[in-house]
């Protein structure tokens, strides 16, 4: 993963968690045991519209995302499907 896929997962991280984050990322465990208390509440699969009412982003920035590669998802009759395993590795890895 690149600086920039760092940063942008960061300020992902940032906007999806509202407690500190100074301590978050200080061990990377925390980060993912943060995220996984948080997403294991979600849908199995997601839409750019949940995902993006999740991480606090705009449809075209998670679309944006999506196009890049950053967050995983599969474009399945004109809509994108986002599995919310993927989506937690994404943004935990790096």
């Amino acid at each position: 993963m690149s600086a920039s896929d760092s940063q942008l997962t960061r300020q992902i991280l940032n906007r999806y968690h509202k407690e500190p984050q100074v301590l978050v990322f200080e061990n990377s465990s925390l980060v993912k045991e943060a995220v996984s208390d948080s997403l294991c509440k979600l849908p199995d699969f997601m839409t750019v519209e949940q995902v993006a009412e999740v991480l606090q982003l705009s449809h075209n920035t998670v679309r944006s995302l999506l196009h890049q590669h950053i967050i995983p998802g599969k474009k399945l009759s004109h809509k994108w499907i986002i599995p919310r395993d993927a989506l937690f590795k994404a943004l935990t890895d790096g």
